[in-house]
């Protein structure tokens, strides 16, 4: 487990333990396929030896967030309704699409994993020396 429900309420999360486990489940089956091969092995040796680097348990904790803000299950729709002279028009939209959503996760990852926090972790088959 890369983060524990109470490190993620103490980060300022505020879902239930129940749906934390859900989106928890979720985001370490992402980061696992983002991670695998070499990027997997130096994460498992990481943890195995020193346990879940801080890096990685805020990685987690920025994909639950975006994860709530982002859910697709109708929770997140905006719409806006306006009227001139009987007329009507209402509008409605979502912040990003469900291709928009599921490549920021994957950046979020990126950016834990290659740019800052773990320094170059992720593996792309080149040498990182």
């Amino acid at each position: 487990m890369y983060l524990t429900y109470e490190n993620y309420v103490g980060m300022g999360g505020k879902k239930s333990e129940i749906a934390f486990s859900a989106l928890l489940r979720k985001a370490e089956r992402l980061i696992n396929a983002q991670a695998g091969g070499k990027t997997g092995e130096r994460l498992s040796e990481m943890i195995r030896t020193a346990g879940v680097p801080q890096a990685v348990s805020d990685c987690v904790f920025d994909l639950l967030i975006h994860f709530e803000a982002n859910a697709f299950d109708g929770a997140n729709i905006q719409s806006e309704s306006r009227s001139l002279g009987g007329m009507s028009e209402s509008v409605t939209y979502m912040r990003l699409s469900k291709d928009e959503a599921d490549a920021e996760a994957v950046d979020i990852i990126e950016n834990y994993f290659y740019g800052a926090g773990l320094g170059k972790l992720l593996y792309r088959g080149a040498c990182l020396c």
